[in-house]
């Protein structure tokens, strides 16, 4: 792709679109839970996970310019500005369409953000950072409220709607708010330019990078789509049965629970049983008081 003229700073097409895609794939193959339980288990480690990786994504970004300086610096201001006005672009939508925002819908508005900006993160100005951190909050907003209300798609964790979409949009936003022509030539570029003697924005560009993001969508669902053909064959029963299903994952796999529940007993699996409280007191306590 690089061949042809295409631009990725931070491989935001190679790795989020990419992972995206081979989340749907996997989704279709795969099909939904029995029993879908749409509310998420932790809040709190939901904004502490999207914390440390809105940390990581400076590294991830700013480090892709290879050396400290200007090209770090702009990497590192998009990759904040973007997820920020993502976010709030994310929880504005849900309080207009769902009557209030929400600490899920801020994560996820922060990470979509971050997937959208980093193909471009060294090629723009900050000010088309925030463009691109509200464009990708509308449209991966919208493609996940289709998912979630539309389709059949068991999408836990919103990976095709954030990162499939997040990361086509980015990918294609390379060639519509990168630097103008003036920056093309590094010799005699003006000095604002993001990262001059590389990519502009164009027409050219434009066509490319949505080629670009078809194809890398396209070839991800192939293969993931071949490697999972492979595990069905060779292996009939990936999916957990209903029963295991209602279990907890620990528990089906280990024999241990994550978190002691009082009033939930463990299957046979696990040799540790928790019993109701009544009065305070352990029900299963021959001494209770009557």
């Amino acid at each position: 792709m690089f061949q042809i003229g295409a631009w990725d700073f931070a491989g935001g097409m190679i790795v989020h679109e990419s992972a995206g895609f081979a989340a749907l794939a996997s989704l279709w193959m795969l099909g939904p839970r029995e029993k879908q339980n749409a509310n998420p288990h932790s809040i709190p480690m939901v904004v502490i996970g999207t914390s440390i990786l809105w940390f990581g994504w400076f590294g991830f970004n700013g480090g892709s310019a290879l050396a400290i300086g200007g090209l770090a610096t702009i990497a590192f201001v998009n990759t904040q500005i973007a997820p920020a006005v993502a976010m709030v672009t994310w929880m504005a939508l849900d309080w207009l369409f769902m009557g209030k925002p929400t600490i899920m819908g801020a994560c996820a508005g922060a990470v979509t953000g971050l997937v959208v900006i980093t193909p471009s993160a060294g090629f723009v100005q900050p000010g088309f950072a925030m463009v691109a951190g509200v464009m990708g909050g509308v449209v991966c907003w919208t493609m996940t409220y289709i998912i979630k209300n539309k389709t059949n798609l068991d999408d836990t964790c919103d990976t095709v709607g954030v990162h499939g979409t997040g990361g086509f949009l980015g990918t294609i936003l390379v060639g519509v708010l990168s630097d103008p022509e003036c920056c093309l030539n590094a010799e005699t570029a003006p000095e604002w330019c993001a990262n001059p003697g590389t990519v502009i924005r164009s027409w050219n560009q434009f066509k490319i990078r949505t080629i670009c993001a078809v194809v890398s969508a396209v070839y991800s669902i192939i293969v993931t789509y071949c490697i999972l053909k492979a595990i069905l064959t060779f292996w009939q029963k990936p999916l957990l049965t209903d029963k295991q299903q209602a279990t907890a994952r620990d528990e089906y796999a280990f024999g241990e629970e994550a978190y002691k529940i009082a009033g939930v007993k463990n299957s046979p699996q696990s040799s540790v049983h928790y019993f109701p409280m009544v009065n305070g007191t352990n029900s299963n306590n021959n001494s209770t008081k009557r």
